[in-house]
């Protein structure tokens, strides 16, 4: 479940079409940037479009059903010019109830 779960986000930035599972209680820490608010309630978790359609692929999986979390490493493009299609990446997602 975790990992349909972290590829349903991962597939939502390219395309609106995905429904990824996020809560009312939502916030995302990336880059050193924290989406959430103190008291936690912000639910800033969805993604905007990126420009133009892609695929973060050659994805890995360690999850861990109990604690309902999958840490995915892809290879993200468009983050490092010297790589556009193969920026070596990870994201940590947590699924609660």
């Amino acid at each position: 479940m975790v990992k349909a779960a972290g590829d349903a986000y991962l597939d939502s930035w390219g395309d609106s079409t995905v429904k990824a599972p996020y809560g009312a209680l939502c916030a995302r820490l990336e880059g050193g940037s924290y989406t959430g608010s103190a008291t936690g309630i912000t639910n800033t978790c969805k993604m905007p479009l990126f420009p133009g359609a892609f695929h973060a692929g050659n994805r890995r999986y360690v999850a861990d059903e109990a604690l309902g979390s999958v840490d995915i490493f892809i290879d993200f493009p468009f983050i490092d010019e010297a790589k556009p299609n193969e920026t070596p990446s990870t994201k940590l997602i947590c699924v609660e109830g």
